[in-house]
């Protein structure tokens, strides 16, 4: 009997200590799909489309809109979106994460975006910072790896954010047309042919 209940006891000892592990396991699995939604969603492109048009396609939809940039390497947004505060951070990374060629065009620069609301950690992902060496340009990617997403907390912020975002793609091609339409425009196409 001695050593049934002995080797019941070693039993248990070592699923006890398996339990981390197994947790660990199942914890690693379920982030790795949010980082897969989360990518699936592209909230990165979203939090670029909020550095780079926010200020400008932004209104009416973000409120207090605030850009800093008065740090050398990162910039702090602050803004509200239905009256949620937010605010988004894009931090370049420090010289030992040096930026990179892919080609002889460009170079990629590492930077951390992200997002909190209320002191909560929404959204954490690596962007790439492109600047050309053909001409003088440079603009933010999102990275084509799930991996490189840090943090992914889904509510109901996610929509709230694709919402804006399919807000502004509208105004943008609305733009686009009233640009192409003018009568400036339409004046110099038929300037230009004799028409």
């Amino acid at each position: 009997m001695g050593i049934l209940r002995d080797a019941w006891e070693n039993f248990k000892k070592i699923q006890r200590q398996d339990e981390p592990k197994r947790e660990r396991e199942r914890l690693e699995r379920e982030a790795q799909k949010r980082k897969e939604e989360a990518k699936r969603l592209g909230i990165s492109e979203i939090l670029i489309l909020i550095k780079e048009e926010g200020a400008h396609l932004g209104k009416p939809w973000l409120g207090d809109f605030k850009y800093d940039s008065a740090q050398l390497r990162k910039t702090i947004i602050t803004f509200t979106l239905n009256g949620k505060p937010y605010t988004l951070t894009f931090e370049k990374h420090d010289s030992s994460y040096s930026s990179y060629s892919d080609s002889d065009r460009y170079d990629k620069e590492p930077v951390t975006a992200t997002l909190e609301s209320n002191g909560q950690l929404l959204y954490s992902a690596r962007i790439y910072w492109v600047c050309s060496h053909e001409f003088p340009a440079s603009w933010y990617v999102a990275s084509e790896y799930a991996h490189d997403i840090n943090a992914y907390v889904p509510g109901a912020w996610v929509q709230e954010l694709k919402n804006f975002a399919e807000k502004v793609e509208e105004r943008r091609k609305q733009e686009e047309f009233d640009r192409k339409h003018s009568p400036q425009a339409l004046d110099d196409l038929r300037k230009k042919f004799g028409l």
